[in-house]
């Protein structure tokens, strides 16, 4: 466990902490053998802040492993790029509180980036949300 927060994470957790989305998140939450970034037990949902860190062959293959076992444990991860945590934390707000509340997708998108550097491991996946960002803008 980190005692002192990304600049990403500090940014994200403005906007999750006090119940701000209707519920309440843990930051740096132990699920089994895993501290994940963020969790709401309630709904099932881990958010996790990828910074470059996470971008080697050998890092994915342990961020994949892990997924599978916190999928297995009944949770949605979604994955925050650390640049657009920290840069569009209220964005990325919007969109978790969608996933929460099961919206089809998250309000005020802007642009393709968002799509890019944010993905939720769910039926909606990536493709399918730069898919909908190209139509839209």
């Amino acid at each position: 466990m980190r005692r002192t927060p990304t600049k990403g994470e500090e940014e994200m957790w403005k906007c999750l902490r006090r119940r701000r989305l209707g519920v309440r998140f843990r930051r740096q939450e132990q699920i089994g053998p895993y501290i994940v970034d963020f969790a709401c037990l309630s709904h099932g949902i881990v958010v996790e802040i990828d910074g470059p860190r996470h971008a080697g062959r050998h890092r994915s293959e342990i961020d994949r492993a892990r997924d599978i076992e916190l999928r297995r444990r009944g949770f949605r991860i979604l994955r925050i790029g650390a640049e657009s945590a920290s840069e569009r934390a209220d964005v990325n707000a919007d969109w978790i509180w969608c996933v929460i509340h099961e919206q089809p997708e998250p309000p005020d998108i802007r642009n393709q980036a968002w799509a890019e550097t944010v993905w939720e491991d769910t039926p909606l996946g990536r493709e399918e949300m730069a898919r909908r960002l190209k139509e839209r803008w």
